[in-house]
């Protein structure tokens, strides 16, 4: 109830006030939103009546503005100076002896006034000098004007800026949606929570490259160099990380907590890559997962098929109803790894220990095992179908 009459009090204060500093259509908006709600939050309160005014200040005219800032500066210089005033000719000179100091203070309020369109005025020169820049690669003009309009906040929608040398830029949050960055330079770039979708960085090299939180959909990766980035808790849905002139290289690169569902990472590089609690229900053919570190991640469903993992680590991690026919998981370290309804038909698991794994109806058809089957993974691999018949005969003879 002390809210409620409290913000009845304010309602009328304020609504009084502004009758008689704005204009008719500023109370026309101020009166209908009070009619609409009640305020309970002071602060939400106080929030939208500066903006209402900081519109109203940005967007009328300079002259109107001055205007309505010596009509209130007027009553205020006559009020503090009321002890020297008798006359009329007496407020005349008090107003004569304090015109310089309105004339300073309306100065400094158009000063402000006009800070909006020279902000404006200063985003359209560095969008110039970045068209203007374009078939130079070394444009440090636009590198500098890039930087400048992500830190104020600028879309960079649609920018193209193909082949551009752009190493160690900070666009942290950029939004670059439907950008073409072709062939582009951005090593050391930091595009932390940068947003990347439709973004075309074919054959782009991003080595080191800082893209934590990013946010991409469709995004066009062929031949992207990635060695090295951090791409932890980014989600990349759709992207395309295939073969571009050469093919991706995203060795020893970062993916923790991640999604890259749907990407295709066809016949990508992705050695000593760490896949940490991460889902990646991707295409992954023929990529190269040697030395990897697969762990606590959800690779079920995805397409391994023909993908070497040799040497790679892969610890509590789902591949339910993956695809891994042909692939080379040779000598890998499998712990608590689930291969229920997998299709591991012609895989490679020479010299890999079985005991920790989950192959409930996998498919172990022309799958290579070691020879001799170790006692701990005959019920094990007892669970698959389509076992190697020198297998099944190991298996068979322990009853």
């Amino acid at each position: 109830m002390g809210n409620g009459k409290t913000a009845v009090r304010l309602r009328h204060s304020i609504v009084s006030l502004f009758k008689w500093t704005s204009d008719p259509s500023l109370n026309r908006t101020l009166i209908g939103f009070f009619k609409k709600r009640e305020i309970d939050n002071s602060k939400k309160f106080f929030d939208w009546v500066a903006n209402q005014y900081l519109d109203w200040f940005y967007e009328s005219s300079s002259t109107k503005v001055i205007s309505y800032f010596v009509a209130i500066l007027i009553p205020f210089v006559i009020w503090v100076e009321k002890e020297n005033i008798n006359t009329a000719r007496d407020v005349l000179t008090v107003l004569l002896e304090r015109s310089e100091a309105i004339a300073l203070i309306s100065a400094v309020t158009l000063f402000f006034k006009e800070a909006r369109s020279r902000k404006r005025q200063a985003h359209y020169s560095a969008w110039q000098v970045i068209d203007n820049a374009v078939g130079n690669p070394a444009s440090y003009a636009r590198y500098q004007a890039l930087q400048d309009l992500n830190s104020d906040n600028i879309k960079l929608e649609g920018l193209s800026s193909p082949s551009a040398y752009l190493p160690g830029i900070n666009l942290k949050e950029a939004y670059l949606v439907r950008a073409n960055l072709e062939k582009s330079q951005l090593m050391d770039a930091d595009l932390t929570s940068a947003v990347l979708s439709w973004i075309d960085l074919t054959d782009a090299d991003l080595t080191s490259a800082i893209l934590k939180g990013a946010q991409s959909y469709k995004a066009i990766l062929k031949g992207v160099k990635l060695a090295n980035a951090k791409l932890n808790h980014s989600r990349f849905n759709y992207a395309d990380f295939s073969e571009g002139s050469e093919r991706s290289v995203l060795d020893e690169a970062d993916f923790s907590y991640a999604d890259f569902g749907k990407c295709n990472f066809n016949g990508a590089s992705l050695v000593g890559a760490t896949f940490y609690k991460t889902y990646c229900s991707a295409n992954l053919v023929n990529t190269d997962l040697s030395y990897a570190r697969l762990e606590d991640s959800d690779f079920s469903n995805a397409d391994l098929s023909q993908a070497n993992l040799d040497y790679t680590e892969i610890k509590n991690t789902d591949f339910r109803h993956a695809d891994l026919s042909h692939a080379n998981l040779r000598n890998s370290s499998l712990i608590n790894v689930n291969f229920e309804n997998a299709n591991l038909s012609h895989v490679d698991l020479q010299g890999v220990n079985l005991s920790y794994v989950n192959l409930t109806n996998a498919d172990l058809s022309n799958a290579k095992l070691d020879f001799f089957i170790h006692p701990n993974e005959k019920p094990i691999l007892a669970k698959a179908k389509n076992l190697p018949s020198t297998i099944k005969m190991q298996i068979d003879s322990r009853n």
